[in-house]
Order: structure tokens, then sequence, then C-alpha cells
């Protein structure tokens, strides 16, 4: 079956947004689907790739080694988002490392149909849209790292990792903590608060929202007066269910 037919959502993903569809049909169609069973590093930082990934299905987190060895989580990327486009367009090597959760489908689309499809000018701004995208999204987390209480980060990260269609988010304490910036009895003594407040639901190896618009309020009103309700929590993910964490 055709990529175009198995996955439908994807001929209204941001890279192909307002791109006539008939060529978004060709695209997805010529694109190779990988399904991997088992979480699998599909783009590894430093090395040189051609061409993208998009997430059919399932979920892939992206990583970072820093100066110091660490390997630290950048976002999490959800059915819909498109990986290694900006080096495909810069020809440099992969800035991060990409690794599919478990039961995830990928779409690579190779340099040679993404040079045929970067000639077009929907197509080209399309990929600068995503850019924008991630760097709001990071003077985002530049602000709650600054301003946020370890109880609104946590709140944040939450919200970032889940959508109104897709709950719960993978429980790692060791990942969650070291984005926050505290303890794992820290964490542990704020994640109860929360859901003794019915805001999320702890279960094994999980984290369930309950309530997204309580968690909202929650950082609202941790901030100075003058600041609330001007941030806006985005929904990417950072973390979906389904994949065994490695990092």
């Amino acid at each position: 079956m055709n990529n175009s037919l198995r996955f439908p959502h994807l001929l209204t993903c941001a890279l192909l947004e307002d791109v006539p569809t008939a060529q978004k049909t060709a695209f997805l169609d010529r694109c190779t689907a990988n399904f991997h069973e088992r979480p699998t590093t599909f783009l590894t930082q430093g090395q040189l790739w051609r061409g993208l990934f998009l997430v059919a299905s399932g979920s892939a987190d992206v990583t970072f080694v820093a100066s110091d060895q660490n390997r630290y989580f950048v976002v999490g990327a959800s059915p819909g988002d498109a990986l290694g486009e900006l080096e495909a367009v810069a020809d440099r090597p992969c800035a991060a490392t990409c690794r599919t959760g478990a039961n995830t489908t990928l779409l690579h689309c190779d340099g040679v149909l993404f040079r045929e499809y970067f000639r077009f000018e929907t197509f080209q701004r399309n990929v600068m849209r995503i850019c924008y995208d991630r760097l709001m999204r990071d003077a985002q987390r530049l602000l709650v790292d600054n301003r946020y209480t370890v109880e609104q980060k946590i709140c944040h990260c939450i919200l970032e990792a889940t959508t109104p269609n897709r709950s719960a988010v993978a429980r790692n304490q060791d990942v969650l903590a070291g984005i926050v910036g505290c303890s794992r009895q820290t964490l542990n003594r704020a994640l109860g608060a929360l859901r003794d407040s019915g805001l999320i639901a702890l279960k094994r190896g999980q984290i369930e929202v309950l309530d997204r618009e309580g968690l909202r309020v929650r950082i609202a009103m941790g901030k100075p007066a003058e600041d609330r309700g001007r941030i806006d929590i985005g929904e990417s993910g950072f973390h979906p269910v389904g994949e065994t964490r490695g990092v």
C-alpha cells in the first residue's frame, strides 16, 4: 500500500503545508517506510546525512551529547514531525542523535528527493517554519529555566510531553529530574503533590495527565503577577509513551 494511503495524516503535516495534493501524495509515496519494533538510532550526532525522516507512527527522541560527555534530552518527535531537514539544507553533520521509540514507523526522504522538492518555494517556507518553531520553543525553555520554580518546570515538561489526544508520558525519573534540574527526591515530592491535587495519575512507568488546564493554572499561579497569562505552553512532546529510554 502506498505511504499516502497508509499514513493519510501525513498529508497535513507541517512539512507539506500548502503543497498541492498531487505533490504531497507523490512525495510521501516516494519515501521509504521502515518499521522499528525496538528503539533504533537513525541519526547520529556528528555524522553527515542527506535527506530527512518523517515520523509516520510512534515516536522518536532527540538527544545531544555535550562536551562533558553527558547525554541531554532535547525534544521528542510525534507523528508528522520531520527530523534531519536542517542538516540536509545546510549540508552539515547531524547536530543531535535521533532514536525511535518502540513500534515506530519512519518515512525516509533521501537526498535526491529532498533536493527535488526543496526547489519549490512553499516547501522551502515550510522547512524554515519548522526551524522558526524550534527557535521559539528554545526561547520558551530559556524563560522556563530562568524563572520557573521546580513545580512549574515539572508541569511545563508534562504539558510539553503530552497532548489532549496523547495524555500519558513515559516516566523516567532520572531524565525528568535532569531536565528540571532537581534531585529525584524533590521530583517525587512534586509529582506526589500534583497527583494529590488530581492533576496527574502516577502509573507503573507512566505519568497520565488528568487535568491539562489545571496544570496550566498551577504554572500561572506560581508566576510573578505581571507574567500571569502571558506564557503559552507548547504542545510538542518530549517522550511519548511506547519507548524504553536508554539515556
